[in-house]
This record gives structure tokens, sequence and C-alpha cells, in this order.
């Protein structure tokens, strides 16, 4: 056993797998709050605890992402090291909690519908009393600990009792949820991509673990999910990577009575980008695309979750840049992926960032205009890498700043939207020109500004008049399914007619997504 310390000072004993990291031990179940972890790549540090007594000595990885006072002090990165029993560590504060909110009126509502998003990284779920949104919540997902994107838990899953231990993560807290509402008896939908729903119901995932991928349950349908909480009803499944989330958005899109017109494309941006392309109401194409966790603001060297005092954008003023938060609270937890983007849009639109995402000279800097050069005095090398500090004085240990692994992330972004973008309008025989509309979900959907995203090469110049930001409508979609089950049939039919397209298999794949790894719209 190793031993756990948390801030309180609270003792965990923590049981030792042979091969396991210490990260893995300490934070995949749990003994402790989850936290946004990037799946071992070693750039968040967020894993960090200290070891009492002697600590191992630093890796490369923890003295480009520790300072030197945190290294003396015994703090490691732990997935950058094995658990051993018999060690002791100590842990810091928790992040943010989950948030909730309640109406007035909730504490006395008979609770009718409780619905569900069940994305990669966070749980974020609506009650009803009838047709009326009496409380929300939001807060990470609890597996989270375990890798922050779908394959990290696919690997994790086909392992001794990672299934069932994946599953009841998810499901304890779904009922502590409902048991909180006092929903005993209320009606549940939950909508999610394939894995997170072939794994909440305990299903076997070898067909989402290793190519070639398949469905062996297409949902459209309730389900029991334990003798504790309500059957569960979970929209189809498309296909093996474009799952219940889309077409419950699909759902609230086509039937809400917001109205639309052919051809438009539904793209839902989190860990994974599915996306949708109804040509006319016959004909409909799909198709996914691997994103990485960095719109989540995961994996990113000072990446967070969009809560309270997070910077969610920047603006350019004569003096630098001036950051905005998601709301005023006092410190500032990092940096949102939709903060990261606008600073990538900021730093390109001065000219000390390069459409490569590589950083310009001082020199070179002071000549493209008195703004341009006062930024670029922000620009630093540490450890061999470049760096452009956005907060903080730049030799401080408090400083926040912009490394080449977080533009190479936004990068890989970028490319992969494009990609699935342009191959399934040339596949429909369409031009960008022809969509009437884009509908953004997901992360995408919420924060992010549509012109940076036109300026960093996402969308064609002159679209962003057609981007519709629709927040979270894989949520909205399973309320709507809850106050509307007599369209689950027919949103069952829609579903059968997408023709998805496998994208990664296709001639010219890898060449275009290479050509796409720079901020600009190349077609």
């Amino acid at each position: 056993m190793l031993t756990v310390i948390d801030h309180t000072g609270r003792e965990i004993k923590v049981p030792v797998e042979p091969g396991e990291t210490l990260a893995r031990a300490v934070f995949s179940d749990w003994y402790v709050s989850p936290r946004p972890l990037c799946s071992g790549l070693g750039r968040c540090a967020m894993c960090r605890v200290r070891f009492e007594g002697s600590a191992p000595e630093p890796v490369d990885a923890e003295r480009l992402r520790l300072t030197d006072k945190e290294l003396e002090q015994g703090w490691r990165m732990s997935c950058r090291h094995r658990a051993e029993n018999g060690i002791t560590v100590h842990l810091p504060p928790p992040l943010s909690g989950p948030n909730r909110w309640y109406s007035p009126h909730a504490k006395n509502a008979a609770i009718t519908g409780v619905a569900v998003d069940l994305g990669t990284t966070s749980v974020q779920w609506e009650a009803y009393a009838g047709k009326t949104v009496v409380a929300r919540g939001s807060e990470l997902n609890p597996q989270i600990g375990i890798g922050s994107e779908v394959m990290s838990r696919l690997a994790y899953a086909t392992g001794w009792s990672g299934s069932d231990r994946l599953r009841s993560l998810v499901r304890e807290r779904l009922a502590e949820i409902m048991a909180g509402l006092n929903a005993g008896d209320a009606e549940l939908c939950v909508a999610g991509n394939p894995a997170m729903i072939y794994l909440l119901l305990g299903r076997d995932v070898s067909g989402l673990s290793r190519a070639p991928y398949f469905l062996d349950w297409n949902g459209g349908e309730e389900m029991l999910l334990a003798v504790d909480l309500p059957p569960v009803y979970v929209p189809p499944l498309i296909a093996p990577f474009v799952g219940a989330d889309i077409s419950a958005g699909m759902a609230h899109l086509l039937w809400s009575g917001q109205g639309f017109a052919y051809p438009f494309m539904l793209a839902d941006m989190g860990t994974n980008g599915e996306f949708i392309l109804a040509v006319d109401k016959d004909t409909w194409l799909g198709a996914s695309v691997p994103l990485g966790p960095a719109l989540e603001g995961i994996g990113l060297t000072f990446g967070c979750a969009a809560e309270p005092g997070a910077i969610t954008a920047f603006a350019l003023t004569p003096q630098g840049l001036s950051p905005r938060f998601v709301e005023d609270f006092g410190e500032c937890p990092g940096v949102t992926g939709t903060g990261y983007l606008s600073l990538a849009q900021s730093l390109l639109a001065v000219g000390i960032m390069e459409p490569d995402g590589g950083f310009v000279e001082q020199k070179q800097a002071s000549s493209i205009s008195p703004l341009a050069a006062r930024l670029a005095r922000q620009l630093t090398t540490a450890w061999g890498e470049q760096r452009f500090v956005f907060k903080g004085e730049v030799w401080s240990d408090q400083a926040m700043y912009l490394t080449g692994d977080d533009v190479e992330a936004l990068l890989k972004v970028k490319a992969a939207f494009n990609v699935a973008f342009t191959k399934l309008l040339s596949r429909a025989g369409l031009t960008q020109n022809d969509l009437t509309a884009v509908y953004l979900a997901g992360a995408m959907g919420r924060h992010v500004s549509v012109r940076d995203l036109e300026e960093l090469g996402f969308i064609p110049p002159g679209m962003g008049l057609r981007v519709h930001q629709v927040g979270n409508l894989s949520l909205a979609g399973a309320g709507f399914l809850l106050r509307h089950p007599e369209l689950r049939e027919e949103l069952a039919k829609t579903a059968a007619k997408v023709k998805v397209l496998d994208l990664a298999s296709e001639y010219g794949f890898g060449r275009s997504y290479v050509r796409n790894m720079v901020f600009t719209f190349t077609g």
C-alpha cells in the first residue's frame, strides 16, 4: 500500500498494482477528487504530489514544468514515477468542486426527468419539473484520472477489472446526483459518445478499442443501469465514434422549433470531433476525428476547465494583452481551451507568431509595430524551449506562458477540424458557399470567438456570419427527448440515414492533415 495525504491531512491507503504509475494509483479511483490530467503526456503537471522524505531524482519534464523551489520541496509529477508500496505523498488543494445551480423552487419541485451529457471530460446535467429546468450541475467526469481522452480509458477497460471500475465511478456519481435531487422515480436520459455510453452500461468495448471498429449495440432505447437508478434512455449511437451526443443534438436542432435550412453542418467539438452534414432530409453524412483534450483545456501547460477565474479570451490593447475571465474570481486557475485559441489569434494578429505556430525573433518584431516589439519582450527561452509569457514577469516562478507544445496541440485540433469539414463537403459535392449554416456545439459552442476561428483558419474567410454557437446541444437534446418521447422513434429513423465516412483510412488523409497544420484555411 502507498499512503496519500490530502490537503486537509486526511490519510488514505491506496493499493498498488504492478507496473502502475503513481498518477494512476492516486487519481484513478474515488480516493481523491478528479483532476483533468493530460494522460501522462507530462505537460499539465496537475498530477503533482509532494514526496515525504526522499523524493526521486527529477526528470526533464519536471524541470520544465515545476519551479526550482517546488523541486527542492519534493514536488514531482506523479505520471513520471512508478507507484511503490511504503511511500507517502501529499496532495495540493483540489481544483474547484462541482458547479451546481438550483432554482428557488427546486427543493419542493417534483423532479420528472434528469438529462445528462456524459462527456469524456465533464458530466453536465439538468433536472426538470415538467418542462421547466429547476436544477443543473457540471463537474469533472470521475473517470478522468484514468485518462483525459477516450482511447486511454478504453485501454484501461480491457485490463483486469478495468471496465467494472470505470462503470462504478460514473454509475455511483449518477446515483448520488439522483438521490440528491430526490429523483428516484424520474426519467433519465444520458447522451454521450459511444465509448462513454458503453463504459457506463458495462458493455464489451473491444469493438471500440481496436480496428476494425464496430458497435454491437446502437442505442435508441431504454436500458436498465442499476437497481438504484431508473431505466436510462440512450439516444441512437450512429457509428463507433459518432454517438448519442450528436444524435441528441440533431433532435434538438430539427424539432425544437428554432428553424433551419438544408444543407447545414453540425459539429460537436470536445476530445473527439463529431460532424454531421445534412444535405437534405434524406441525405446525411457523418464523420469523426480525434481532437485530443486541448479544447477542454487539458494537456496545455496552464490549461483548465471553464471555471470561475479562468482566462477565456484575450484582447489586444495599446499596452499589450488584456485577459478576459469567466468570472472575476480573484485567483486565476489557468486558461481555457478557447482562451488559448484567443491567445494564439492575438499573437498571430500582432505578428509575433507565424502561421506555422513559430515565434518571430525579437529583432524582427521591432520592425513590425511598436506593439509587436513590446509583446516580443515577453518571449523567453527555458531548457531550450521558447515561450511567450502572457501573465506575470518573464523570469517569475509565478509566470504563465505559452509553449511550442501548446501551439502544436492547437494546430492539431485545427487540422483535424479542417480535414473533416472539407472532406464531408467534397463527398457531398458541395462547396462551403452552399452551406446555409454551421452549428458549433460542445467546447467550441460556448466561449470561443467565431472571429478567432476565422482568423486562425478553422473556417473559410467570410463564413463567420453563417456560424452559430449552440452551446451544449447534447444536453439540450437529452432534455428535449425527455420531454418529447414521441420523437425518439423518428430520431432513430433519421440517425439510420447517416452514412459515416472513415476519414482516417481514406487516401490522402495524412497529407491533408499535415497541410492543414498552419493557422490558415487551406481548403
